[in-house]
């Protein structure tokens, strides 16, 4: 019984140890593990916004605290990515976010990241219960916009478009 208790001690440290050296990035999103093939290295992201006059560049690694932010949950591939943006609205000096409302449907979006521009059209407008649980389309060339509401605290907005490139 002690041999037995044992080896499944040694099991359980080479098990963490193999964790702890692993490179590749994995998020749990409910029944789903996404692997995160382009989180090894930086990269630059630029967005601009035509009818707000927004124009941010920022990269993976970027935070809330100073700019906008390319969620942990995005998913980039060349023909299949679903990019999550995350920024704030209000009256803070990062409140990057804060015209996001004055968008409308067919409304244009441009991204540039490894040196390719996508064009995303709006289709999808959707104000949503802050913690509250949000479906995300995988594999279908979509971006998220996600901010608060400025006028309903316990609101966000998502913004959801298309790439047509």
């Amino acid at each position: 019984m002690l041999e037995r208790k044992n080896k499944i001690g040694y099991l359980i440290i080479i098990i963490i140890i193999l964790l702890c050296f692993n490179k590749t990035k994995y998020l749990k999103n409910d029944t789903n593990i996404f692997i995160f093939d382009n989180y090894n290295n930086t990269f630059d992201i630029y967005l601009k916004i035509p009818k707000i006059n927004f124009k941010k560049t920022f990269n993976d690694k970027s935070s809330l605290k100073d700019n906008i932010m390319l969620s942990p949950y995005s998913k980039i591939k060349n023909n299949k990515s679903t990019i999550i943006i995350l920024g704030h609205s209000g009256y803070a000096k990062n409140a990057f976010f804060n015209d996001l409302i004055n968008l409308s449907i067919n409304d244009e979006i441009f991204i540039k990241y490894f040196g390719v521009t996508y064009k995303y059209i709006i289709f999808d407008i959707e104000y949503i219960t802050k913690k509250s649980s949000y479906i995300i389309t995988y594999e279908q060339n979509y971006l998220y916009l996600v901010t608060c509401d400025l006028f309903n605290l316990n609101k966000q907005i998502v913004i959801k478009a298309k790439c047509i490139k």
